[in-house]
């Protein structure tokens, strides 16, 4: 490519073309434009973005036009990952140049002019603000959501994080997830950290579990029983 540059995007246009779009190039978010010509294996430069941006999506349209939606600007402090951009634009390969097109909703709803939305679910709480290309900021979480859910509940205590992850772990491996899936999700180095240290066994498993080899040594446990144990 002619400049360097990470998270970007790559979309294969109908011309056979790739387009390369935005990313960062380790100083300064990007707004510049390359087409890569697979024929003469060439990178020539196209008209940039409106708005700098990296972590985005690039989507075909049927149309042969790329929308690129979201994503993030440069790093500030108290924004880490960059900050939100939740503006959206339209390429035109016909005359290599983008045009504004709707925002997208910052909480997560595109607008009625943006036709396309687009997700990425390797995220447990994936951020509405970013399309799902970041996930939630921990604090911001729980503070919209799991802060009110538990007043809502009465539950008066205070509630840290770690809480709620420890529950997550837990209610997924009681979904049926596999060990795997529920350490990747968690982002675990270890599925010891997964098991030993981030989930407990539902009480009501435990209870089946205790029913079922009673039943097996043909012993009837009431459930006053097994409570007590």
């Amino acid at each position: 490519m002619a400049t360097k540059r990470v998270y970007h995007t790559a979309t294969l246009l109908k011309t056979g073309k790739v387009l390369i779009v935005g990313g960062w190039d380790g100083s300064n978010t990007l707004a510049s434009a390359e087409l890569y010509d697979p024929a003469t294996q060439t990178f020539a430069p196209t008209s940039g973005m409106i708005t700098p941006r990296h972590s985005h999506t690039a989507t075909l349209l049927a149309d042969g036009r790329v929308l690129i939606a979201g994503g993030t600007g440069d790093y500030a402090l108290g924004y880490p990952y960059g900050v939100p951009i939740f503006s959206a634009e339209i390429y035109d390969p016909a005359t290599g140049t983008f045009t504004a097109t709707g925002n997208v909703d910052p909480n997560g709803e595109p607008d009625a002019s943006t036709s396309v939305r687009i997700w990425t679910f390797n995220w447990v709480f994936a951020s509405s603000y970013e399309l799902g290309v970041r996930p939630y900021w921990p604090g911001t979480i729980m503070r919209r959501h799991i802060r009110p859910a538990a007043t809502r509940a009465g539950i008066t205590k205070q509630i840290g994080w770690h809480t709620f992850r420890r529950a997550t772990a837990t209610l997924l491996l009681s979904t049926g997830a596999s060990i795997r899936v529920t350490q990747e999700l968690m982002r675990h180095a270890s599925p010891v950290m997964t098991l030993g240290t981030y989930s407990r066994a539902i009480t009501e498993d435990k209870l089946n579990a205790q029913e079922t080899l009673a039943a097996r040594l043909g012993i009837q446990v009431s459930t006053a029983e097994q409570t007590a144990a």
